[in-house]
């Protein structure tokens, strides 16, 4: 299979990247490529590519959240703890020397590019909240970038949005939660935006979520060998979702 630099900018290129982008991108790799041609290196090619597209003023921005620290005794290191079941790309770039990662125990979310201290820095205490990662995505216009996976199944701005209208299925909750800081052991309140009772909530994976969004709005989409790209501005989605919610 030929998953050369070249190929990868093609395609990303024909989906929509462009120069200057803000890119939020959740990834399920596995989805596109076979596993015996799965490697660090074509995952760098991606990111290579995309950076490639985007260019100096550029952002990327991928989710490195650690939802399994919850309700634990387990220390949240900004610059250690990895992400839980984000994918090989968001761990990649967590690693990066010049990536910055945002202050959440729980949400946290690590960048490269231009915008990367705009978008981690003083983040607030509540993963959806007001100025959380959410808020300053749509200010920013950033796109979201879904690489083989479907974005109905990745779309975690849809609890910013459930916060927002104020949804009666969800609530704050607070967690108390150790971190590192200055190399000392601290412990303090952080909160999540969780649904209050899982028996009584059906849920259905967002199907009508996107059904909606789709019939107003037209994500670009592309196949790209076994999977699909998709790509469509947050703002876009936000707007629609909010008033369809409300």
């Amino acid at each position: 299979m030929n998953y050369s630099f070249e190929k990868i900018k093609r395609k990303y290129i024909s989906l929509g990247l462009k120069k200057s982008q803000n890119l939020y991108i959740t990834s399920d790799f596995g989805k596109i490529i076979k596993k015996e041609f799965l490697t660090l290196e074509v995952v760098e090619n991606h990111y290579r590519a995309i950076r490639d597209i985007i260019g100096p003023n550029g952002t990327i921005i991928v989710p490195t959240a650690s939802l399994n620290l919850c309700n634990s005794n387990k220390i949240f290191d900004l610059y250690k703890t990895p992400s839980y079941m984000m994918g090989t790309f968001s761990e990649l770039i967590r690693k990066k020397r010049h990536a910055r990662r945002s202050f959440h125990p729980f949400w946290s979310v690590s960048s490269i590019g231009k915008q990367s201290n705009y978008f981690t820095k003083n983040i607030p205490k509540h993963a959806f909240g007001y100025d959380s990662i959410w808020t300053r995505l749509i200010k920013k216009n950033a796109f979201s970038l879904h690489v083989g996976i479907d974005p109905r199944h990745s779309i975690s701005i849809i609890h910013y949005i459930e916060l927002m209208c104020g949804v009666p299925y969800r609530s704050t909750k607070i967690f108390k939660q150790y971190f590192l800081r200055n190399g000392k052991k601290l412990k303090d309140e952080f909160y999540h935006f969780a649904i209050t009772n899982r028996k009584k909530v059906v849920r259905d994976k967002n199907k009508k979520i996107f059904k909606n969004f789709r019939r107003n709005f037209k994500p670009k989409t592309l196949f790209f060998d076994r999977g699909k790209l998709t790509l469509f501005p947050l703002a876009a989605f936000y707007n629609i979702t909010l008033k369809y919610l409300s």
